[in-house]
C-alpha cells in the first residue's frame, strides 16, 4: 500500500466501515445499495447532524474514487449512480482488491441493466447482483481468500483499523488466545461477531485462516449461523 493510500485510510471515520459491515451482514450480498449503509449507521451514529454528516463525508469518498479513478479506499467501490436519490447508488465489497480489469467487468455487468427487459429495477438488480456476486467470489478464490461475508467484513475491519478483539476461543492458551486454535469468536468493535472454525494447524505456518476453514458471522449468546454466503 502506498503512504497516499495509507494517509487516505486514516481520513476515513471507522464508524462508516463500521456501517459497511453490518450492511453486508445484513444483507448477504457484495453488492450493497447506499441506503444499505445509510440505514446501518444509525445504528452507529444515533445523533442526527452526525449521521447526516458522516454519512455524506463517506459518500464523497466514494463518489471521488469513481470520478477520478483514484484508489482513495481499499476493498470497498462505488459502481452505480442512480440519476434520483443517492440512496439507490450502489457499492461492491470485496474480500480481496479488485484490479481495474475487474471493476471494467462489473461496469459491464451494470451496463446490462440497460438491457434487461424487466419492467421492475429491483427484478434487473437481482440479476446483476447475482453476477457480479459470482464474480467476486471467483476472484476471491483465485486469490486464496475466503468468499464468506464474513471474512470480508473481518479484513474490512483489519484494512480499516477497526478494534478486533478476540472474546472466545478453544486455544490451549486461554479464551482470549487465537494460538493453536480450532474455533475463534471475533468482536469488532464490540458489535459484530464473527466466527472463524478450522482445524488447528490453520494456526502454523504455510497456512492461515483466509485459506482454511470457514468464517460465519455470529449472534451474541446463539450459535445459529448468520452467514449468507457461503
Amino acid at each position: 500500500m502506498s503512504e497516499g493510500q495509507t494517509q487516505q485510510i486514516q481520513q476515513v471515520d471507522k464508524r462508516a466501515i463500521l456501517a459497511v459491515i453490518l450492511a453486508l451482514k445484513e444483507k448477504g450480498s457484495f453488492v450493497l445499495k447506499y441506503g444499505d449503509i445509510e440505514d446501518a449507521l444509525w445504528d452507529v451514529v444515533e445523533d442526527a447532524d452526525e449521521h447526516h454528516k458522516l454519512r455524506d463525508a463517506f459518500y464523497d469518498l466514494l463518489y471521488d474514487q469513481w470520478i477520478t479513478n483514484k484508489r482513495n479506499l481499499r476493498l470497498i467501490y462505488y459502481i452505480y449512480e442512480d440519476e434520483n436519490d443517492s440512496s439507490e447508488d450502489r457499492v461492491v465489497v470485496s474480500p480481496a482488491e479488485l484490479s481495474n480489469e475487474q471493476l471494467r467487468v462489473i461496469e459491464e455487468v451494470v451496463g446490462l441493466l440497460n438491457y434487461l427487459p424487466y419492467e421492475d429495477d429491483e427484478e434487473a438488480w437481482d440479476v446483476v447482483n447475482m453476477v457480479i456476486n459470482s464474480f467476486i467470489r471467483k476472484w476471491s478464490s483465485e486469490n486464496y481468500v475466503s468468499d464468506s461475508f464474513a471474512y470480508t467484513a473481518y479484513v474490512l475491519a483489519k484494512t480499516y483499523g477497526l478494534s478486533v478483539k478476540v472474546i472466545d476461543s478453544d486455544s490451549p492458551y486461554g479464551r482470549t488466545s487465537e494460538e493453536l486454535a480450532s474455533y475463534v469468536l471475533y468482536s469488532i468493535e464490540d458489535t459484530a461477531l464473527i466466527r472463524w472454525r478450522g482445524s488447528a494447524y490453520c494456526r502454523v505456518p504455510d497456512y492461515s485462516p483466509p485459506t482454511c476453514g470457514t468464517w460465519e458471522f455470529a449472534e451474541e449468546n446463539e450459535d445459529d449461523v448468520e452467514e449468507g454466503g457461503e
